[in-house]
C-alpha cells in the first residue's frame, strides 16, 4: 500500500482481509477493522514508527509488533506502520531486541521504541566504537601501542 492523505477504502479492505485471514489461520485473537487500520496508519504521521523514515507517497507495511508467529495478537495496539526495510529486517525478532537494534543504528528514540523498551523494562544503549576515546578511570582499559623499536608492526596491548 502507498501512504497518502486519502487512503482508498478498497485497498484498506483488502489489507484488512489479508491481516485478519493470517491471524485467523494462526488462531490468534483480535480482528483489525478498516477504521482501526486507517487510524493506525494516520497516527504514524507518514513515518515508519520504527526508524522515522518518511513513507509519504511511498510503500509501507503494517507490522505486528509482537509477530503473530511469536504469540502476538491481532489488535490495533500490536500494530505499527513500518517501512518495508524495517518490516523485513524485524521479521519475527522480539520487539525489544529490534527496538534496541534500531536505536543503536539511528540514535533516535521514537514513541514506539520508548513504549516497547518501557514495557520490557530495558534501556536502549548505543555501543561505542572500538576507536572512540575511552574513559580513563582505573577500571576502564585503554589501548596503548607497544614499543615499536623493531621492524614488525606494533601490536596493541590492553593496559591501564
Amino acid at each position: 500500500m502507498i501512504y497518502d492523505d486519502f487512503l482508498d477504502d478498497d485497498d484498506l479492505k483488502t489489507y484488512v482481509q489479508s491481516i485478519n485471514s493470517r491471524a485467523k489461520a494462526l488462531k490468534k485473537k483480535g480482528r483489525v477493522t478498516v477504521f482501526s487500520l486507517r487510524h493506525r496508519i494516520y497516527d504514524s504521521g507518514g513515518k515508519c514508527e520504527w526508524c522515522t523514515v518518511s513513507i509519504v507517497k511511498k510503500p509501507f507495511e503494517v507490522d505486528h509488533i509482537v509477530s503473530l508467529s511469536s504469540d502476538g495478537d491481532n489488535e490495533e495496539d500490536n500494530l505499527a506502520v513500518a517501512c518495508p526495510n524495517c518490516n523485513r529486517i524485524k521479521a519475527t525478532k522480539h520487539p525489544a531486541r529490534f527496538a534496541q537494534e534500531i536505536y543503536a543504528r539511528t540514535g533516535i528514540m521514537t514513541p514506539l521504541l520508548q513504549r516497547i523498551l518501557d514495557d520490557y523494562d530495558i534501556e536502549a544503549a548505543v555501543q561505542k566504537s572500538l576507536f572512540d576515546t575511552l574513559d580513563t578511570d582505573e577500571n576502564t582499559p585503554t589501548i596503548s601501542p607497544h614499543d615499536d623499536s623493531d621492524d614488525d608492526p606494533p601490536p596493541y596491548i590492553w593496559g591501564k
